[in-house]
């Protein structure tokens, strides 16, 4: 780690450069170094060349120079302008990732080399690979599909690839791949952007490269060939200059009353990008090129009232900028109001985000809280007044200009107008205290956001122009009306100032030392995780000399803590979060995810988090194959099987894949060396296999030095071989257990299938194998604990029965009168039956015998202690109440009573040795009888229920019983078992709910919009599954599952005014993006069209179909649940498929469309029913199944569920035996009673029946 000084000249070199070139342009005139904007008369006009020198930049990202640029060139804009009051510029610290050279690519063999854009860091790790360079192989795998790459080593290699490939890497990276280069793509969208990048420090560099140098490298990759390559980058966290540039301008009147009041007016002006080199962020422009144009609106009409003009920036890094400016002029908390530089006082905080692919905006009170939303209703209704006046001044449609998002009407909220919501930075001006809007625009999904495609070229100025045109009307209206703040609720009750500034403080356990206080300087802190529309909601910071860094900006509430100290030479990790039961005592207990719970509260904190050196390795493939969940629970253990000293891990992964970078010590030895790493049932111990099960349950392994690398075979390969020896326990002492057998068999198969595949390089087979093995062998594995389990549980029962036993036999052998030799008896036929069991029951073979010995004899002496104590007290108390009452009292226990009549039996069982002896035989033979001629077998079986109607086709339909959202792992498992033997056709839903309320889509064709109730995403393949192409009225379905086109219903086209001859052509615009209508299908048609389980294909309508547990907040957990009614399937209403509008699939997946169903229609030479349950055999779920009835042709529907059963085999051949016997006992007993008949009275009459 470096040294506080080279850090500090570090830091002088990285901005050194930005410095100088403020330096320079603050003594150029007005306008120098970008457009002038002064000097141009037309509003359009200025707005394009506003945008043109924004996004003119290689990056506009907080701490690229073109942010310096940026902000000099606002500053000089508004002191030209000359608006009345003092231009300020505010510099604050942000810590952001920059690339320190440029990044390359040398192609050995063309003797050149490529440049290269690395992309956001995986958590805390950045692209940076050692100084001499990355060498290895290049090779091609097209859109990360398995079949992609089929035949091609991925291990060890650099790997180019599509950009459009969602989170498709990861796969790679599982198989080895050591960096990624993405080629540019002609198009793309935040959504691809943000599947780039991971929340856990995965090691594995991402680039971007040019679409030039991309299709040049793919030309020569594509027929198997590599190329042998040498990447270089170097990217660091470091500690840049961003800054809030503001402007006062006054009330055009001194003395009036609004002269008092103060509105701010924000927008954001730096950049974002998936590429931190290569951002010029055009789209996210708008906001401040329209907030500079409103300063030349205020220039020619000035307010009534006095407006502050911000141009924010480190907007995109956890809006961090507008923190800075609220925590210097603008906090309600006295506690952070004492400390502010210059109030402000603001009477309203307004914040403009804008995009230009429709021209309406929406006003919005920054909170969903049905709270808070009732003070904002004043705002929403004047400013729907305005915009009435101005829309209409402006020849507009005032309700297609504006819509009030605080109020609105017809059933639509928030969430109708901005798909995926917006981070803007007036809602932290809310959590400051501070009454605040937004202005947003609507209905545009902002597909360029985040990516370095988002050029000026794609910014379309008439709808920016239209945009701050009418915003400049209203605010205008707004700033000089005397009743904006009239008839408003008291705010302070409701509205808190919740924002909080605290400080971590990282140290690491001293050699020897108890106590962590050990500093750790340059240090990476990272709180929160995730990214909302380009906003990194994470806010990262680097720690000082003394180990702490301050981090402003916290809200009240919980939030994830991590920290992490690299080397920046090579960007590996030397120092991550200990987790371990020591270091847990100074920061709490961690989170599934691996990071700590921070509970932000209190005005000032010092939170401490514990560190240790660490060398940590990348897990992938850690999804439950059982549930197709992730797995996110995880025991560390060595190879003595005790947690390691020092030890960490994060979990993260993407839409569809699940991983855990696990962290252990440096120091090897005790605190680090070889782990265990136990996921729930699934297991990586480094089995070498055998017959001996300490053997078998392996060394683990050492991060450092042993190659983990497919986790997921060997995983298989390490339970496999530790069920292996475990059967072999269970089979050596005549423990066989059916289902277990077929399991580990099948098990075998798929272990030695995915070996042959991998080391074959068919990773299509490779996949399904591992996956298929993973999923019979997890299951097995709890199933092979749990019986031998049951076989020591066994022996305890066993064991449990011999202490009255030993008594019974003293009593009726011995009778002894000395108690000492009451005791010696008893004990010694305890050792003898003991010994005896010993000898012949299997548990003492599986565990130590001594210590199931000693374990009963401890369980044994702590109940005699409990009851000898518990007896003793009672006695005590009722002596005490009697001496205290005088009174004296004799009481006959009815446990001693029955004591002593039991005594009284053994002592006549004694008189008659002859039937003692022969009734003990008879019970003993019957016993051993049932035990030796009855089995208990468990096994799959497969229960099936059948459906009244008759299936569209031959297949299978997997869903949520209740609708709900499925993962991503059940489409690719399903791909994966099925894909060979039919046509798999996913099926995704766009429904814009909350709290299952109906929402609506904007749907527009020139000037003419409807609404849809919702989004169906469809495959090429679905017109072969259900033949829904068959309700097309005009047009064709899809040619692509990523084609940017959509299908009508007849009524929205009518009412769009699309004919016939216009499909083909014409297009709509959804979410800011124009769709072709490849076709206009009949909507009754379309809903005749039902699935296998009798239900359309259009989305369910979950309110119309009431039960709140069956709404889309169902869980999308396919569990069986072992009740009659949990094998229903409850019919639900669907929404109307004329209003219903049909997207491709992966196009659709763009627009986050939840997958929903999966179905599959099978060959015609497919075995359909050994494939159900050969599928259910390890999934623990539900699916419809369609199957022929070979007598009539007929598809026959049924609900299939696997299900553990245990059957018991044996026990109609003992019933005869049991009677016989029973009845020789019963006479024994009746004779018995007979010829004691005067004794038993006698003793009867005295309370002691024997």
């Amino acid at each position: 780690m470096a040294s506080m000084k080279q850090k500090s000249l570090y830091m002088l070199r990285q901005t050194g450069f930005l410095v100088c070139i403020s330096v320079a342009l603050r003594c150029l005139p007005a306008g120098a170094g970008g457009p002038d904007l002064l000097t141009m008369a037309d509003s359009k006009q200025r707005l394009r060349s506003s945008i043109e020198y924004l996004a003119s930049h290689d990056s506009r990202m907080t701490g690229q120079p073109g942010t310096a640029l940026v902000a000099d060139w606002l500053e000089a804009q508004l002191q030209a302008l000359d608006l009345g009051g003092p231009v300020r510029r505010e510099s604050f610290p942000v810590t952001v990732p920059v690339e320190i050279g440029a990044s390359r690519l040398h192609i050995e063999e063309w003797g050149e080399s490529v440049e290269l854009f690395g992309l956001w860091p995986n958590g805390p790790r950045t692209t940076t690979v050692p100084p001499e360079g990355l060498e290895a192989p290049l090779t091609w795998a097209g859109g990360g599909e398995y079949a992609d790459f089929d035949g091609r080593a991925i291990d060890g290699r650099i790997v180019l690839m599509e950009f459009n490939s969602w989170d498709h890497w990861v796969r790679l990276a599982g198989l080895g791949a050591r960096a990624i280069l993405f080629i540019e793509p002609e198009d793309t969208s935040y959504r691809q952007s943000i599947d780039k990048y991971l929340s856990a420090p995965v090691d594995v560099p991402r680039f971007w490269v040019g679409s030039k140098d991309g299709d040049r490298l793919r030309r020569r990759l594509a027929d198997g060939e590599e190329l042998a390559v040498q990447l270089h980058s170097r990217m660091d966290w470091v500690e840049r200059p961003a800054w809030n540039i503001w402007i006062d301008v006054p009330a055009a009147a001194a003395d009036s009353v609004l002269s008092s009041q103060r509105i701010i007016v924000e927008a954001y002006y730096d950049g974002i990008s998936i590429a931190p080199s290569l951002a010029p962020s055009a789209e996210v422009a708008s906001s401040a090129a329209a907030l500079l144009e409103l300063a030349h609106h205020l220039r020619q009409h000035p307010p009534e009232r006095n407006i502050t003009l911000l141009f924010a920036g480190a907007h995109f890094q956890a809006l961090s900028g507008v923190v800075d400016f609220l925590d210097r002029h603008a906090r309600a908390s006295d506690f952070y109001a004492k400390r502010m530089e210059e109030p402000l006082h603001p009477n309203l905080f307004i914040s403009l985000d804008l995009s230009t692919k429709t021209d309406q905006v929406g006003i919005w009170n920054n909170t969903f809280s049905f709270d808070l939303k009732r003070f904002f209703v004043p705002f929403g209704r004047r400013f729907t007044a305005y915009a009435q006046q101005v829309a209409t001044d402006q020849g507009r449609d005032p309700e297609q200009a504006m819509v009030n998002g605080i109020s609105p009407i017809r059933g639509m909220d928030w969430s109708t107008f901005v798909p995926d919501g917006v981070s803007v930075d007036s809602e932290m001006a809310m959590a400051a205290g501070q009454v605040a809007l937004a202005f947003v625009t609507i209905h545009d999904a902002r597909f360029p956001v985040n990516t370095p495609l988002d050029t000026p070229a794609r910014v379309d100025m008439d709808n920016l122009h239209r945009q701050s045109s009418f915003l400049n009307g209203i605010l205008s209206r707004s700033f000089a009306d005397t009743a904006l703040f009239q008839g408003l609720e008291d705010f302070s009750p409701v509205l808190k100032d919740e924002l909080r500034t605290h400080k971590v403080r990282l140290r690491a356990f001293p050699r020897r030392s108890q106590t962590p206080d050990r500093q750790i300087d340059d240090a990476l802190v990272i709180i929160g995780a995730g990214s909302h529309k380009g906003v990194h909601l994470a806010k990262y910071h680097l720690t000082d000399d003394k180990g702490e860094a301050l981090v402003p900006g916290l809200t009240v509430g919980g939030e994830g803590l991590t920290a992490y100290a690299m080397e920046r030479e090579t960007g590996e990790i030397t120092y991550a979060p200990d987790l371990s039961v020591r270091a847990q005592k100074f920061h709490g207990s961690p989170t599934p995810s691996g990071r700590l719970n921070w509970s932000i509260r209190w005005n000032q904190e010092t939170r401490t988090l514990v560190m240790f050196p660490a060398v940590g390795r990348t897990l992938y493939g850690l999804t439950n194959p059982n549930l197709l969940v992730g797995l996110r629970k995880l025991t560390l253990i060595d190879p003595g099987g005790i947690a390691p000293r020092q030890f960490g891990y994060s979990f993260g992964g993407s839409m569809s894949s699940n991983l855990c970078v696990v962290f252990s010590s440096r120091e090897g030895g005790r605190q680090g060396g070889a782990l265990k790493m136990l996921f729930g049932s699934l297991l990586l111990i480094n089995s070498p296999g055998g017959e001996n099960e300490d053997e078998a349950k392996g060394s683990g392994y050492d991060l450092l030095n042993d190659d983990v690398m497919p986790a997921d075979i060997h995983a298989l390969r390490d339970m496999w071989r530790l069920n292996d020896a475990r059967l072999a326990t269970m089979r050596r002492h005549a423990i066989e257990n059916q289902r277990l057998s077929r399991l580990h068999e099948a098990g075998r198969d798929h272990l030695q299938a995915a070996q042959t595949a991998y080391d074959s390089l068919h990773w299509e087979e490779y996949i399904a194998e591992v996956r298929a093995g993973l999923g019979v062998t997890m299951l097995a594995y709890p199933e092979v604990v749990g019986t031998l389990n049951d076989v020591i549980r066994g022996i305890v029962f066993f064991l449990a029965l011999v202490i009255p036993t030993a008594f019974f036999g003293e009593r009726l052998l011995f009778a002894s009168s000395d108690v000492r030799w009451q005791i010696a008896g008893f004990m010694g036929l305890l050792l003898l039956i003991w010994a005896l069991i010993s000898q012949v029951h299997p548990a003492f073979d599986i565990a130590h015998p001594l210590i199931i010995l000693l374990a009963f004899a401890i369980m044994a002496m702590a109940v005699f202690v409990l009851v000898m104590v518990t007896t003793r007290f009672n006695r005590f108390l009722r002596e005490y109440q009697a001496e205290q009452a005088k009174i004296h009292q004799t009481d006959i226990s009815r446990v001693s009573a029955a004591y002593t009549a039991f005594i009284l039996g053994i002592s006549n069982m004694r008189r008659r040795r002859l039937r003692t002896a022969l009734t003990l035989l008879t019970l003993t033979l019957l016993t051993f009888t049932v035990l030796s001629f009855t089995s208990f077998r468990p096994d799959v079986r497969f229960l099936v229920f059948s459906l009244d109607h008759e299936g569209p086709y031959e297949g299978v339909l997997i869903r949520d019983r209740g609708w709900g959202e499925l993962s991503p792992s059940t489409l690719e498992y399903a791909r994966s078992h099925f894909g060979d033997e039919g046509v798999v056709a996913p099926r995704n839903w766009y429904i814009a709910y909350d709290d299952e309320e109906k929402k609506f889509t904007d749907v527009r064709h020139d000037s003419i919009s409807v609404r849809a109730t919702g989004l169906l995403g469809l495959t090429v393949g679905e017109k072969d599954v259900t033949g829904a192409a068959n309700s097309l009225l005009w047009g064709r379905w899809f040619v692509d599952d990523d084609e940017v086109a959509c299908l009508l219903s007849g009524e929205m086209a009518a009412t769009l005014g699309i004919r016939p001859d216009d499909v083909g052509s014409a297009t709509v615009q959804i979410f800011g993006k124009r769709f072709t209508v490849a076709g206009v299908f009949d909507a009754e048609r379309f809903s005749d069209v039902h699935d296998l389980d009798d239900e359309p294909l259009t989305p369910a309508d979950f309110q119309m179909s009431s039960n709140a547990a069956l709404g889309p907040v169902a869980s999308a957990q396919m569990v069986v649940v072992e009740e009659a009614q949990a094998y229903e399937v409850r019919p639900f209403v669907h929404l109307s498929a004329e209003n219903v509008l049909i997207l491709p699939y992966g196009t659709l997946q763009e627009l986050f469309g939840g997958l929903r169903s999966v179905a599959v229609r099978f060959d015609e030479d497919a075995d359909a029913e050994a494939l159900i349950e050969d599928f259910l055999l390890r999934i623990s779920g539900t699916l419809f199944a369609g199957l022929r009835d070979p007598g009539n042709g007929e598809i026959v529907v049924s609900s299939f569920t696997s299900l553990g059963v245990t059957s018991v085999e044996g026990l109609a051949a003992l019933i005869v035996p049991m009677l016989i016997a029973s009845l020789i006992v019963l006479n024994a007993m009746m004779g018995a009673v007979y010829e004691r008949f005067r004794e038993i009275g006698i003793y009867s009459s005295v309370g002691l029946a024997p």
